[in-house]
C-alpha cells in the first residue's frame, strides 16, 4: 500500500529532496515585526536574513495549523495513499505533534506520527532514513520504527553565535557556555555539550570534522548554511568532510526561518548519523 511522507517545514528539508522522496512539507508560520510569512512558501531563508537585525527584530514562530496538516493528509489521500507517515520536530521544542494529532483524527487513512525529539535537519535526517525504508519496500511501521531508531542516535555539532537567542530559548543556560570565544556544541537526543571554543575557522573546523567521526563507522553527513557570513565555515567544514573515507555522502541544506528565529545569524554546522 502507497505510504505518503509528511513533515513540516522546521525539518529544513530542502525542496530538493522532497521532490526526490516525494514528501509533502507542512509550513511553519513566521512573523518578523509584525509581517506574518509562511516559511518555503512567501519567505526563505534569504529573505529571512535581509528582514532580521540581531537585537531590534521581533521575531516569532508558529506551529502548523491542524488545517494545514489536514489539508495535506487530504491530498496525500486524493493522490493515492493508503497510509500517512508523518516526522515531525519534537514536542519538547513545538506544538506541531499536536496539531497533526488533531488533523490525523479527522481523516480516514491511517496516520503514523513520529515524534524525532529533534529540531532542524535532524529530523530530516530521521525521515530520509524512513524514506529509504519504504523505497526498499517495507511497510509503514517498519519505516515509523527505522525513524525513531535514527532519532537516538542522530547528533549534530556546531557553532553557535546568536547566543542571545539561543538563551532566550531556554535550552542553552549562560552559565553552560563559555565567556570566551564562540561554543562549538556537539547535541542529540537527550544531549547537549560545550565540545570547545575557539577563536579562528581552521580550529573550528578541527573540532568539528573530528566530533563527526569520533564513532569510527561510516556516517551520512548534513550540512546547513545559515546567513551567508557563515559560508567560508561551512565550505571549509564540507570540504574536509567529503575526503574523509568514513562519510558516506554529504546532502546540503539551508537554515531557513523557523530555526534562524532561535539561533541568529552565524550559526553553523553538521548533523550525522550512522550510515546503515
Amino acid at each position: 500500500m502507497p505510504v505518503a511522507l509528511v513533515t513540516d517545514s522546521s525539518s529544513q528539508l530542502t525542496p530538493e529532496l522532497a521532490a526526490t522522496w516525494g514528501v509533502s512539507v507542512v509550513p511553519v508560520t513566521i512573523e518578523i515585526d509584525g509581517h506574518v510569512y509562511t516559511e518555503g512558501v512567501d519567505l526563505d531563508a534569504d529573505g529571512f536574513f535581509e528582514r532580521f537585525r540581531p537585537g531590534e527584530s521581533e521575531v516569532t514562530t508558529a506551529q502548523p495549523s491542524p488545517a494545514r496538516f489536514l489539508d495535506g493528509f487530504d491530498a496525500a489521500q486524493a493522490a493515492g495513499a493508503d497510509q500517512v507517515l508523518c516526522v515531525l520536530v519534537g514536542s519538547a521544542y513545538s506544538g506541531t505533534i499536536d496539531s497533526a494529532r488533531l488533523a490525523a483524527d479527522q481523516v480516514a487513512l491511517p496516520v503514523r506520527i513520529v515524534d524525532t525529539g529533534m529540531a532542524s535537519f535532524g529530523v530530516s535526517c530521521c525521515l530520509l532514513a524512513a524514506a529509504r525504508k519504504l523505497a526498499d519496500g517495507s511497510d509503514l511501521e517498519t519505516a515509523a520504527a527505522v525513524a525513531e531508531t535514527a532519532a537516538n542516535v542522530v547528533e549534530s555539532v556546531f557553532l553557535l553565535q546568536g547566543l542571545e537567542l539561543a538563551n532566550a530559548g531556554g535550552r542553552y543556560a549562560a552559565s553552560d557556555l563559555p565567556e570566551d570565544g564562540v561554543p562549538i556544541l556537539r547535541s542529540g537526543r537527550d544531549l547537549l555539550e560545550v565540545v570547545a571554543s575557539v577563536h579562528d575557522l581552521d580550529t573550528a573546523v578541527d573540532v568539528m570534522a573530528a566530533a563527526v567521526v569520533a564513532g569510527g563507522q561510516p556516517v551520512r553527513v548534513a550540512s546547513g548554511l545559515a546567513d551567508q557570513a557563515t559560508a567560508p565555515l561551512s565550505a571549509a567544514l564540507v570540504h574536509r568532510l567529503e575526503s574523509h573515507p568514513l562519510v558516506v555522502d554529504v546532502v546540503h541544506y539551508r537554515v531557513g526561518p523557523s530555526v534562524a528565529a532561535h539561533t541568529g545569524p552565524g550559526t553553523a554546522g553538521v548533523f550525522y548519523y550512522p550510515a546503515t
